[in-house]
């Protein structure tokens, strides 16, 4: 009888721990890699689970699946910059994020931000984005990162008013006209690309620094009364 007992009981701690209820996370993760750097994230912290970090950082982790991540919803930093994901539809709830680090993924699609207006830092350098249109609504966006995609048209970013250091090197921009509007931009790479008219950047009085090399210029005279 005694026996009986001893390997009910066995039996059922190993049901629990399996179930993942004696870990740091009730999140299902995807992929392992992800799931050990949340683990790690908690450990490491005073929180009791995934649930309740308020950042996560999982550069370089060789992480290809994001799932899991939707119910970390009281996230307002994270780093996943220097992975292999593609695919970021768990962010779109995300809505506490104030700074997310996406660069060097494999992403082409990035509808899932289009409602994290909450957003102020955003890099989403080194992908593969042809396609900015659902940025338009992230209006509290001070920092954004497009280095290194295959940009062609930013018309988008003309709403994006509150912008103050933008990073558009190494895209194929010919035209920078949309930025006319965001006065408030003091930081501003535009480092190869392929523009020729910069007539633009006169509107732009409170740039301090600007990167303009490896373009197809001839004609620098709209800088003449910059103080940059």
């Amino acid at each position: 009888m005694v026996t009986t007992v001893r390997l009910i009981f066995i039996s059922l701690v190993s049901i629990f721990l399996l179930s993942g209820c004696g870990g740091n996370s009730n999140a299902n993760f995807e992929d392992p890699n992800l799931e050990a750097c949340v683990n790690k994230a908690v450990s490491n912290s005073e929180v009791a689970e995934a649930q309740e970090l308020t950042e996560l950082n999982c550069w370089g982790k060789q992480i290809t699946s994001i799932k899991g991540l939707e119910k970390l919803t009281n996230l307002t930093n994270l780093q996943l910059g220097n992975n292999n994901i593609s695919d970021i539809s768990a962010l779109s709830g995300l809505s506490d994020l104030t700074h997310l680090y996406l660069s060097w993924n494999n992403i082409n699609d990035i509808r899932a931000l289009s409602k994290l207006s909450g957003l102020t830092n955003l890099q989403l350098n080194g992908n593969k984005l042809t396609d900015l249109s659902a940025l338009a609504g992230l209006t509290n966006l001070s920092s954004l990162t497009l280095y290194g995609n295959n940009l062609t048209d930013i018309s988008t970013l003309a709403e994006l008013t509150n912008l103050s250091s933008l990073d558009l090197g190494y895209n194929n921009l010919t035209d920078i006209s949309t930025l006319a509007g965001l006065n408030n931009l003091s930081s501003l790479n535009l480092s190869n690309n392929k523009l020729s008219d910069i007539s633009t950047l006169t509107e732009l009085t409170n740039l301090s620094w600007l990167n303009l090399r490896n373009n197809d210029l001839t004609d620098i005279t709209a800088l003449a009364e910059q103080e940059i």
